[in-house]
């Protein structure tokens, strides 16, 4: 095998792993259901390494949690909390002789889109990135914004209030997790396995289950409901959202549909703001391993 690089993300659910070559472009990917414990984490790191074996020039790591891309430390770990404080780039150096760099899966997502993406060449846009909860990163005027604690993109953590004392169930990391999302309507569908997205999408289509479609379209009001607020407080140009949900192409006509059926109800806000932009992140899924490798084509 010619010269690659390894791209790890590690996400609440699924590890998803690839290797990308020298003009950054993925060749051959995969995934495994994430440990609950770091020793568990490690032993599949440890085994998606030994597999790839020789001429890997460096492992990028995509991970929930703030990450201090600087020196590679993980802060909270997200919905991984065994995560934090560990500092995950020294491991990986220290136990594999590979360079390693360490990045936030949202703004891994964002990276990859503004490398060869959906957001190459747009000076002030974001990336929502559905999965357990909602990550996200921004860019303003062409560049990153990391923010004062490298917290800037934590979209999961934005109150979502109705009316209701502030709790983790009304943020939008809760509302709007596609991982809870698609459990919801396998348990209203009687599903075996509540984690079968494409099954829930093909009830979607149908239309013929009001109720699920019902939860659907509430689920995509929330999306264009950060949307607008995104737009409201940084005046961007175009938002693209990826995670393994936005695949199904049903995702982002229905969230562009909502956010237009808000602006068509706020008339001052379509008077205000131009309709923004929507796309999907142009490698899906794949977003997050190519932007976890993107700084050692940067450098």
């Amino acid at each position: 095998m010619d010269d690659i690089y390894l791209a790890i993300d590690i996400g609440g659910t699924f590890l998803k792993y690839g290797l990308i070559n020298r003009n950054g472009e993925l060749i051959e990917d995969n995934q495994m259901v994430t440990s609950p414990n770091w020793d568990g984490l490690m032993a599949s790191v440890s085994e998606v390494i030994n597999d790839v074996g020789e001429n890997l020039l460096g492992i990028g790591i995509s991970c929930p949690g703030t990450v201090d891309v600087e020196k590679g430390i993980v802060y909270d770990g997200g919905l991984l909390p065994y995560l934090d404080k560990v500092n995950l780039k020294s491991y990986i150096e220290d136990s594999y002789e590979v360079p390693c760099w360490v990045t936030n899966d949202g703004k891994a997502a964002i990276m990859a889109e503004i490398w060869q993406g959906n957001l190459k060449d747009v000076l002030n846009g974001a990336a929502i990135v559905l999965g357990s909860g909602v990550a996200g990163a921004i860019v303003l005027n062409g560049s990153l914004l990391e923010g004062s604690n490298y917290k800037a993109g934590e979209f999961s953590f934005i109150s979502n209030l109705k009316g209701e004392k502030f709790a983790e169930h009304n943020m939008v990391g809760f509302d709007a997790s596609a991982v809870k999302f698609i459990r919801t309507c396998a348990e209203v569908l009687n599903f075996k396995d509540l984690h079968d997205g494409p099954s829930v999408f093909e009830v979607i289509a149908t239309g013929e289950n009001k109720h699920i479609n019902g939860l659907f379209d509430e689920y995509c009001m929330v999306i264009s409901h950060l949307i607008m607020n995104l737009q409201a407080i940084l005046d961007l140009e175009k938002i693209v959202i990826g995670g393994g949900i936005s695949k199904q192409s049903q995702l982002i006509h229905n969230v562009i549909f909502q956010y237009q059926k808000l602006r068509n109800e706020i008339p001052i806000y379509k008077e205000k703001f131009p309709e923004i932009e929507i796309d999907v992140c142009k490698y899906y899924n794949s977003s997050n391993l190519l932007g976890a490798v993107y700084p050692f084509f940067k450098y």
